[in-house]
């Protein structure tokens, strides 16, 4: 990842340099031609009309570029906020189901409890009324 921003920005870097150096060579080849000074006040007027077009249209497209990214990302993070709902909805439902599943089997152990008990109670009876004999 590192590596890629790295790449990224070596490319953005030569781009504006390339840029800048295009307008600083411009402006030193008209000020160093042998001009009149109307013809290179024209030049340097055209000079400015067409940066300041390209200009605009970076800026336009880097807002577009912007918007397409922006909207992307909130797609993104919907359906993770879905995704997650979703999770949560299901996490909770089988908590409930192993809470359900616990009290019946504690209910079953008590029964049992019980029935012991019971026939714990009836031996003992019995053995003392077999005792009495």
């Amino acid at each position: 990842m590192s590596e890629q921003n790295n790449n990224n920005m070596s490319g953005k870097d030569f781009v504006i340099g390339a840029f800048v150096g295009g307008i600083i060579g411009a402006c030193a080849a008209l000020l160093l031609a042998p001009k009149s000074g109307r013809e290179l006040r024209d030049d340097l007027s055209v000079g400015y009309q067409t940066a300041s077009k390209k200009t605009q249209e970076i800026a336009k497209n880097v807002g577009e570029q912007t918007e397409v990214i922006v909207g992307k990302v909130k797609e993104v993070a919907e359906h993770v906020k879905e995704d997650v709902q979703t999770w949560t909805k299901g996490a909770a439902s089988t908590t409930k189901e192993v809470i359900e599943e616990a009290e019946q089997a504690v209910q079953y152990v008590k029964d049992e409890v019980a029935v012991g008990l019971d026939k714990i109670t009836e031996d003992q009876s019995e053995n003392k009324s077999g005792d009495k004999q």
